[in-house]
């Protein structure tokens, strides 16, 4: 078995899904999704989740593997993925925003990461404030990043601390080089804010009515634009609203997701803010793959 992939990862909205799909129908290989909301069924508009028309194309995996009510870990996404290393005969490529699931490809991690039940039950032991002023302390910038909601919600604040990577046990300290695509600061903005306004003409609302009495799982409940259309269609915000939190928050995703590959991971850039053609796009991101070659994973 050949553990290998080529990797393009990016920020939310720089367009890496479409260029993904199009270099793999080039060149008959299978697609890995490292993005934890399109693991779940059912929610297809406000995740960006790939049309029907290409999962019928080509093959995707970690693409509706789970209930809207279910939990999902780096654990879970990792063997639902596996197959595309031991099924198919060309090599998978993988793309996505969701640095964790990328990482643990890239350097392995312990099964047991999850388990670090002395640190949670340190966490848990603290009061609201202090636990804030120990996130404040050690992981300054990472807190600022969580929206005002999330600072003030002991639980969404363990997730936090535990996220980081000095708390998870990687198996290999190296970081493998990967290709990602970079668009300057406003061009990524008007792309996310012309996205999310598309999301949302083509029925993100209606959609999200479907899913509203359904007993969400945690991290199905909180995914950007489904946690506003639920706050539209209780009456707390307006439609306005809805769709200007939802831009916001996008913007704050791309920011961590770039932060993330800064200090993560290892990534050559291709800058694409001055390219408009996606077979210019593609053409750059194979001579980058060419160059590098294939990067080895760990399953």
């Amino acid at each position: 078995m050949n553990l290998v992939s080529n990797f393009l990862v990016g920020p939310t909205a720089s367009g890496k899904s479409e260029i993904a799909h199009q270099l793999a129908i080039k060149n008959n290989q299978c697609i890995v999704s490292a993005d934890s909301m399109n693991v779940y069924r059912c929610m297809n508009i406000g995740t960006a989740k790939p049309p029907e028309k290409y999962l019928n194309e080509i093959i995707y995996y970690g693409v509706d593997v789970i209930d809207l009510t279910n939990s999902f870990s780096v654990m879970h996404w990792k063997k639902s993925v596996e197959k595309a290393w031991k099924e198919e005969k060309s090599i998978p490529i993988t793309t996505g925003g969701t640095g964790l699931y990328i990482k643990c490809l890239l350097e392995g991690i312990n099964p047991e990461e999850n388990k670090n039940k002395q640190l949670r039950d340190y966490l848990e032991s603290l009061s609201l404030k202090d636990l804030q002023n120990f996130i404040l302390c050690k992981y300054p910038n990472s807190f600022k990043e969580l929206n005002l909601i999330d600072q003030k919600n002991p639980r969404r604040l363990i997730r936090a601390v535990e996220r980081m990577p000095s708390n998870k046990k990687w198996l290999k300290k190296d970081r493998p080089l990967v290709v990602g695509l970079y668009l300057e600061r406003k061009t990524l903005h008007d792309k996310i804010e012309k996205r999310v306004l598309k999301m949302f003409d083509d029925g993100l609302i209606d959609e999200a009515k479907k899913l509203r009495n359904i007993s969400l799982s945690r991290t199905a409940y909180q995914a950007i634009g489904y946690k506003e259309s639920f706050d539209f269609i209780d009456g707390n915000i307006n439609k306005d609203d809805c769709i200007y939190k939802t831009i916001i928050r996008t913007r704050q995703l791309a920011k961590r997701q770039l932060t993330w590959f800064k200090n993560q991971m290892n990534v050559r850039w291709v800058d694409i803010s001055n390219l408009s053609k996606t077979e210019d796009i593609v053409n750059a991101v194979e001579m980058e793959w060419q160059k590098i070659g294939p990067t080895k994973i760990t399953l």
